[in-house]
Order: C-alpha cells, then sequence, then structure tokens
C-alpha cells in the first residue's frame, strides 16, 4: 500500500506527447501561454495558484467566476492547480498556446482542459489508470481487522496484481514514445521505484530531444549518481550541508556503527518513528552508535524546527532540493528508509526500525 501516496499526484497528470513532443524542447518555438479559466460557484477574491515541485509558478485572482493567467515556459510541465484554503485541485500540463480550463467548485478533478496535446494523451493514459485505481480502492474498502491472514493474504494479492498491471500500462507507453516528453515524466517520477536497470533500458530509447528536456536530465543525473549499495556491499560516501551550512562528509563517522537516515519533517511515519529513534540513539550513542541523518526538505526553517521539536541529537544533513543526491545515490523511493553501516563501512541492514534495529546493533555493539 505503501505505493498509494507516492503515485497519488500522478494519477491526475499522467502525461503525453506525440507530435507535439517534438515541439516542447525546440527553443525556436514560442514560449508564452495563457489559461482562461472558467469555475462555476467560485466566490469572487478566490486566489487561484499554479505550482509546481511545491513552488508556486503563478496565481491569479478568480472575478465572476473567471481568471486568467499568462506567462512563459522554457519547456511544457505538469503542474498543480488548486484554489488557495480549500481542497480544490487537479493537474494540467502547461504549454505554449492558449488553454482554457473549466470547472465547478469542488469538482477540480473532473474539470474540462482544452488546448494541450499533452492533456488530450494524459486523459487517455489517465482513463486506465483510473479503471485500476476504482479496483484498488474497491479492495481496500473489503480489507477488514477480522479477517483472517489467509484472507487478507488473497485480497493483498490481488491488489498487488493491479499495482504490476499499472506498472506495465506506464512502461509500455514510455516504451511506445519513446519522443514523448510525458514518457521522460513518466520515468522521472518512478525511477528510483522501478530501479536502476528498468530506468536505463527506457532511458536508452529516449530521443536526443527527449534526453534534453528538464525531465530527460532529471533522469540522467539519477543514472549518473545511483549505486544502490545492498547488505553486504561497501557504503558510499557523499557530502551535503548541515544546519549551520558545514559540509558533513559521511566518512565523517568512520569506525562508528552509523544509521544514515532518510526522512522530511513533513513525513508523518518519520516524525512517529522518531520518539523510539531517539530512545535507540541515547542507549546505543555511548558504545559507539552514531544518526547520519538525511532531509528531504526543500523548506530549511520546517526542517529545522522539527529537528528541535523531536530532539534530534545527531547529525543532520540536506541539500533543500526536490531531487535529493544522497536519495539518488541510495535508491531512496519512500521515507522512512535506512541503511546500517557497521564499523567497517559495510552495509549491514536496510530499513531497520524499532526492536529490530536495537536488536541488530546489540549484535554489533555488545
Amino acid at each position: 500500500m505503501k505505493k498509494i501516496a507516492f503515485v497519488i499526484a500522478l494519477t491526475l497528470s499522467m502525461l503525453a506527447c506525440k507530435n507535439e513532443s517534438k515541439d516542447v524542447v525546440d527553443n525556436s518555438k514560442n514560449k508564452t501561454y495563457t489559461l482562461l479559466g472558467t469555475v462555476k460557484g467560485m466566490p469572487d477574491s478566490s486566489m487561484v495558484i499554479i505550482s509546481e515541485a511545491n513552488k508556486t509558478i503563478d496565481s491569479a485572482i478568480v472575478k465572476d467566476e473567471r481568471f486568467t493567467i499568462s506567462g512563459s515556459l522554457e519547456e511544457p510541465i505538469s503542474v498543480y492547480l488548486s484554489i488557495k484554503g480549500t481542497r480544490d485541485y487537479t493537474t494540467l500540463w502547461l504549454e505554449p498556446g492558449r488553454l482554457t480550463f473549466s470547472a465547478e467548485k469542488g469538482k477540480f478533478k473532473q474539470a474540462e482542459i482544452t488546448g494541450s496535446g499533452l492533456q488530450k494523451e494524459d486523459n487517455r493514459l489517465n482513463a486506465q489508470i483510473v479503471a485500476l485505481r476504482f479496483q484498488q480502492d474497491s479492495i481496500e474498502n473489503l480489507i477488514r481487522p477480522d479477517m483472517t491472514k489467509l484472507e487478507k493474504q488473497v485480497l493483498l494479492g490481488a491488489y498487488f496484481d493491479l499495482e504490476r498491471e499499472e506498472d506495465s500500462i506506464y512502461k509500455s507507453f514510455i516504451a511506445e514514445n519513446n519522443h514523448s516528453l510525458v514518457s521522460a515524466h513518466i520515468l522521472n517520477i518512478y525511477k528510483t521505484t522501478w530501479g536502476k536497470a528498468t530506468t536505463q533500458s527506457l532511458y536508452d530509447k529516449f530521443t536526443k530531444e527527449v534526453k534534453s528536456s528538464n525531465y530527460g536530465k532529471g533522469i540522467k543525473e539519477y543514472l549518473t549518481l545511483n549505486k544502490e549499495p545492498a547488505i553486504g556491499d561497501p557504503y558510499v560516501d557523499f557530502a551535503m550541508l548541515d544546519v549551520n551550512g558545514d559540509s558533513k562528509k559521511l566518512s565523517d563517522e568512520k569506525g562508528r556503527v552509523t544509521l544514515l537516515e532518510f526522512w522530511a519533517s513533513w513525513c508523518g511515519p518519520c516524525r512517529a518513528e522518531n520518539p523510539n529513534l531517539v530512545k535507540t540513539y541515547e542507549m546505543f550513542h555511548p558504545k559507539g552508535f552514531d544518526i547520519f541523518a538525511v532531509s528531504l526538505d526543500t523548506d530549511k526553517d520546517r526542517w529545522m524546527e522539527a529537528i528541535a521539536k523531536d530532539g534530534l541529537e545527531w547529525t543532520h544533513v540536506s541539500d533543500l532540493s526536490e531531487e535529493n543526491k544522497a536519495g539518488l545515490i541510495y535508491g531512496v523511493n519512500g521515507i522512512p528508509d535506512n541503511f546500517l553501516i557497521d564499523a567497517s563501512g559495510n552495509v549491514v541492514g536496510r530499513n531497520l526500525r524499532g526492536e529490530e534495529l536495537n536488536t541488530k546493533l546489540a549484535e554489533l555493539l555488545p
């Protein structure tokens, strides 16, 4: 079920681009766009926000149930369109030209969007995904606490079969549309989930234009950096800035048993686990145990606030970017995640938590 949260944003924005994709990476083309919006039932002074990667691109104020947003683009991108202070949101493709958006208050996910060739392809692909997600939701609703273990296993088996079918649809789209910027968008999202071998195979088939796009560059960076050490492999060193702006290396912990912990202030499960991690640290730190925590935060203030609030006394680093370099190196596709490294510098465990982590540390630090 872990994958549900990871892909939910992608469900609405899934992709496209055939002949249009060759234009989106051509710098000689017009880069300006105008989005004309109609939102039935939306009060005046409501703020429409367009954002990408948690950053606001533009905004507008609704008047007489209408809004207009104009701007320029380096290349088409998949963005969120939302109303500030509400749960109204959807995703759409911004690309040069005249685009229209029509929806009702509270029903943004059923919006009609025109003027974008990418959006048309997105809608066709997304129709297949929505059908699978509906079946997954139905299975989740059938799972009850009083079920037997076998009954749950049967339902979960059916659920994960649908996940594999979903992956197959995405991979087939990418393989059949190697000229498509949308294919690069999908692969850029799923690269750490599918792993280096699958990502490399699909990326190699892309056209030169797609590889040169921002999504293509993101995939290339992952392929260049990724090492994803397995249990028994030596750790991979890296350097990153701490909360004071000083460079810290993982190798600074050499000779001590170290937990390389990936987390973020906005990650609920991470924050819920922190009290247990504090107890583990207090128990084993005097014996030679350290934690080297890498945050996937992009907001430094929230990152530092979480460190203070949760009482995390160990080393903290982050590059405050959407594509955390250490995460790419270690192949992190969801958090919390961690790698336990022994005093000799070898990975001896991954994603160990609570008593399982304590038991392993007791073996390493008797």
